[in-house]
């Protein structure tokens, strides 16, 4: 009998292997939320806003807290601190049962990021706000200058999910074992141009957004977008661009489709192409 596991791949793998217009809901639409519904979650509920202090002293959602996403990447980056991560994610009154909202101007990789990093520490109620401000100023809601008042901590746990986050071992192994790993590159065509990680997929981030709207595109445009990328869902994914946040926003997509061994390479290009040894993927030469 197959597993629980075994089965979601399956039923992902089905999802990329029919027409757009069949799939039609997201398999986790929870992770998603819609401006629209964002003042009706019950329960104690945390809006972060992960873009710079500039864009956010400029207008904010109205009760939203500042985190930024670069310096929880480089925080993130200096290594693995429960108790620092704990007093961070605390300090913005975050519980363990706390349900958070991040956004960004769209749905991008600061929002991903943040988003990432707390389900990296255990935040099982994170989600991201579908087209950050745009969503949210096209749907008639208004901004605010006035900071919220400083949160009450919370008491956070940070227990690490290291299945959420592969290492440049991990993926060495992956590239010395083709056909166990779906690596996924989400760089931009000019940068894998100059190499990739070998045997690695290729679909540019923003093929996963509307350009217009800044929303996340329906499912079924997804699964296609996927499926002809040569995603294979029934394997362990890996993504990765440069530094972790456009990985981040690829991990974030594959897990509301329904895939649940997602990995986000956090030191993507940046570290693999400065080790010594790494195996790169240079373009065929037109012929």
């Amino acid at each position: 009998m197959p597993t629980p596991r075994r089965v979601t791949s399956l039923l992902l793998l089905a999802a990329l292997q029919v027409p757009a217009s069949d799939a039609a809901e997201y398999a986790r639409p929870e992770l998603l939320v819609e401006p629209a519904v964002l003042g009706s979650i019950e329960g104690d509920v945390v809006l972060l806003d992960a873009r710079s202090a500039e864009d956010y002293a400029a207008g904010h959602l109205p009760g939203a807290l500042h985190a930024d996403a670069y310096a929880w990447r480089d925080a993130f980056g200096a290594g693995d601190d429960p108790a620092a991560w704990g007093e961070r994610i605390g300090a913005l009154g975050v519980g363990d049962a706390t349900t958070v909202v991040v956004y960004d101007q769209a749905l991008t990789g600061a929002a991903t990021r943040v988003w990432w990093i707390l389900k990296y520490w255990g935040a099982e109620n994170a989600r991201v706000l579908n087209g950050g401000v745009t969503a949210w100023r096209e749907a008639g809601r208004d901004l605010t200058r006035t900071a919220p008042p400083r949160p009450t901590p919370a008491g956070f746990h940070a227990v690490a999910h290291p299945e959420r986050h592969a290492t440049a071992d991990e993926v060495l192994r992956g590239v010395g074992a083709p056909g166990e790993v779906c690596l996924l590159d989400t760089r931009s065509d000019r940068e894998v141009s100059e190499g990739k990680i070998p045997a690695a997929a290729h679909l540019e981030w923003s093929e996963l957004v509307d350009r217009d709207t800044g929303k996340l595109l329906a499912a079924g445009e997804l699964t296609a977008r996927l499926a002809a990328a040569g995603f294979e869902a029934d394997k362990p994914a890996v993504t990765y661009c440069r530094s972790g946040g456009r990985a981040a926003v690829a991990a974030f997509v594959l897990e509301v489709m329904g895939a649940e061994r997602v990995s986000n390479y956090h030191g993507s290009w940046r570290e693999w192409s400065a080790l010594p040894d790494s195996p790169v993927e240079l373009p065929k030469p037109a012929e």
